[in-house]
């Protein structure tokens, strides 16, 4: 049973199987190949994704918790360019579309970050990671932003603290 994403009239996403892996659990593809059926998937999100590089995280990374660990990465990557250019033909060999997860960070890297994804045929559709501590009046601020000027369909992450009275 194919399950289609679609947003007004433009593109539209079609998958296989309603599951997905969180951004950032599989990298960007090719690294948990071995041990994983990716094939089983719907859809492959990519790692975090920004228009400019980004760096690691500095200092304290993971923190040991009751029920586990708590891992702070930084959302390393080297840029939405680069991102591409260095995966693009893992991508090209799975069987799904691929989601690339675009951090939010300004409106201008955004919209860069968009207009880049969108002249890349192997991007199926991009979701949008927002932080944490976002406001809905942001959320909708960045939304709208990507939007109208994209034709890809678009999935949006919501933070666990969104709530309507935030």
């Amino acid at each position: 049973m194919a399950i289609r994403i679609t947003r007004h009239a433009k593109n539209s996403l079609i998958v296989e199987s309603p599951v997905m892996n969180a951004a950032g659990t599989l990298g960007f593809g090719d690294e948990y190949r071995d041990l994983l059926d990716l094939d089983s998937l719907g859809a492959f999100v990519t790692n975090p994704i920004s228009y400019a590089p980004r760096n690691p995280a500095n200092g304290t990374r993971v923190a040991p918790l009751e029920g586990g660990v708590l891992v702070h990465t930084g959302l390393p990557n080297p840029g939405v360019s680069k991102v591409i250019e260095q995966h693009r033909a893992v991508w090209e060999r799975l069987p799904m579309p691929v989601i690339a997860h675009v951090i939010v960070n300004t409106a201008d890297e955004v919209q860069k970050c968009i207009a880049v994804l969108e002249r890349e045929p192997i991007i199926a559709a991009v979701e949008f990671g927002l932080s944490d501590d976002i406001n809905p009046a942001e959320t909708e601020w960045y939304v709208r932003a990507a939007v109208s000027r994209m034709e890809k369909p678009m999935l949006v992450r919501l933070p666990f603290s969104a709530t309507p009275d935030h």
